[in-house]
């Protein structure tokens, strides 16, 4: 691949916040077949059912379906890929993978076409540009069954619809709707000289409910890129929330999985950190490079009067 597509910005979203974004259509679109896209980075790993998109009522057993993080406290999330119709579970993908590396960019395409012939083409998920093919539970719907995407009821990017929970925490940015196409990952990325899966710009149709959300207006980050208009309404997100980490400027951020010691809080996307009253350790997502220059900035906001605090490189 030799494009030189850059993205210029994320959306933060911080599960403290209660930080989403909603939006239900007016009219239907194709709830038979679509395609999600979205590029993520992880920031707490440790919440249990982190929901990247639903569409559904206000009941989790009834009539949802579901893009999510399925995991639990002990930080060993899986990606699942569900549909519930009137209590009955109809599509249930959950990876064997676990998603735990939180200074990567992700990008993940979920496909559904369910009027396929071929049972397992129906629904497919997409990691980094490759078909994930192995899966703890495998459950394919029935040939044209109708999802929620894409109906008049709620759809959410952050968090599940039923009681206000389930809070996706981290960066997202890219983020696709295609109502009505099934396509795979290479409408949305390639892989460069280096075998390194890269984003790659849409160019595309979207359809009747299909969105582009980017997250380049400031002031209104659920603003829709797609010429459609079907901008999302943002709740918890403030204009702060909008990053240059983006997976074409990947940043360096606190590293929750080596927060050693008596441990302490990353938050705010991993870029805060408050240690406890005892001696604490916490590491940066990146190595610092043998050669060249280079720079990392920290700011103290509060020294402790009986304790001080001490910035190196091991």
């Amino acid at each position: 691949g030799s494009t030189t597509y850059t993205i210029d910005q994320s959306i933060r979203f911080n599960d403290d916040d209660s930080a989403y974004m909603h939006r239900t259509p007016s009219s239907g679109g194709n709830r038979d077949k679509w395609t999600w896209s979205c590029w993520i980075k992880r920031a707490n790993i440790t919440d249990a059912n982190a929901t990247l998109f639903q569409a559904g009522a206000d009941s989790q057993t009834s009539n949802v379906t579901t893009i999510l993080f399925n995991g639990n406290s002990g930080g060993a999330p899986t990606l699942k890929f569900n549909t519930i119709i009137g209590g009955s579970t109809v599509l249930n993908l959950a990876t064997t993978q676990y998603f735990r590396d939180v200074s990567a960019w992700y990008h993940i395409v979920v496909v559904y076409d369910s009027g396929n012939a071929i049972s397992t083409e129906r629904a497919r998920i997409y990691i980094n540009g490759t078909r994930i093919t192995s899966f703890g539970t495998e459950t394919y719907p029935t040939q044209n069954q109708d999802s929620m995407v894409n109906h008049t009821v709620k759809q959410s990017i952050g968090r599940r619809n039923q009681d206000s929970s389930r809070y996706m925490d981290g960066y997202m940015t890219d983020i696709h709707l295609l109502d009505g196409y099934a396509y795979g990952p290479e409408y949305f990325g390639e892989f460069d000289e280096n075998g390194i899966w890269i984003p790659k710009k849409y160019s595309g149709s979207y359809g009747t409910n299909g969105f582009y959300i980017k997250g380049s207006n400031s002031g209104a980050l659920g603003t829709d890129s797609s010429g459609n208009g079907n901008n999302y309404t943002s709740s918890g997100l403030a204009s702060n929330d909008q990053k240059t980490d983006t997976p074409t400027n990947n940043m360096i951020t606190f590293n929750p999985l080596n927060n050693q010691r008596s441990g302490g809080t990353p938050s705010n996307g991993n870029l805060d950190y408050v240690g406890p009253g005892t001696r604490t350790l916490i590491s940066l997502t990146a190595n610092i490079p043998s050669t060249g220059k280079w720079a990392v900035a920290f700011k103290v906001a509060q020294v402790s009067t009986n304790a001080g605090w001490q910035i190196g490189i091991t």
